[in-house]
């Protein structure tokens, strides 16, 4: 009986859901066959993100008696950052997705003040760097406010300029609170866009937020 019973509830079918990629999605192909009440859908989530660098969501249900279902979000990157002679495209988490010959246009670029040696780099890695990492969240605090970040120039551990496409910049540091940081940006951009006020720096790095005309 127990023999009959896993062997009806062993997982046969996979099904994944990855709307828009044709490419081969790695780290599912060791659940096949194993006992689908027992199968963890944290362990399926994590197996599948560890192995596949685009990928930043795994949704998985279970479907009895003997199949899972697997739908998987991608993630393209959020901005590019030379190492050696290459460029190392990152997520919005600094996940290393590919590495390219050529700078991309389209996204972000991070000139770093350290150098860093692209046989260290590898792709699937996230660079945990804290200056990187507030760099990039700064990056998607700015787009949502409505303002395109094309260069960032992370000069020191304390000195982040974030240079947006018509020149202006905001300066932000690691030895300020985020999220107070975050917070005097944001309404201090935002009742800009209602005065009408133009700005060629904010400085947000001190106490007092300093603005530059």
């Amino acid at each position: 009986m127990c023999i009959y019973i896993r062997s009806a509830f062993s997982v046969k079918e996979i099904l994944i859901n990855y709307p828009s990629h044709t490419e081969s999605v790695r780290g599912y192909e060791s659940f096949y066959s194993t006992f689908l009440p027992l199968v963890s859908e944290k362990n399926v989530q994590e197996s599948i993100v560890a192995q596949n660098p685009g990928v930043s969501t795994v949704y998985v249900e279970k479907i009895y008696p003997n199949k899972l279902f697997i739908k998987i979000v991608a993630e393209g990157p959020s901005v590019s950052l030379k190492v050696g002679n290459e460029y190392v495209l990152l997520t919005s988490i600094g996940r290393v997705l590919q590495k390219v010959k050529t700078k991309p246009t389209n996204i972000p670029e991070i000139i770093y003040y350290q150098e860093l040696f692209k046989e260290d780099v590898k792709i699937g890695d996230v660079l945990s760097f804290k200056d990187l990492q507030i760099a990039i969240q700064f990056i998607r605090i700015l787009r949502t406010l409505g303002y395109k970040v094309i260069q960032v120039d992370i000069d020191s551990f304390y000195m982040i300029r974030l240079v947006l496409e018509d020149s202006r910049e905001v300066l932000v540091t690691t030895e300020k609170n985020i999220q107070k940081q975050e917070y005097q940006i944001s309404s201090i951009l935002r009742q800009f866009k209602v005065d009408g006020t133009k700005f060629k720096r904010l400085d947000v790095r001190f106490d007092k937020p300093v603005m530059t005309k």
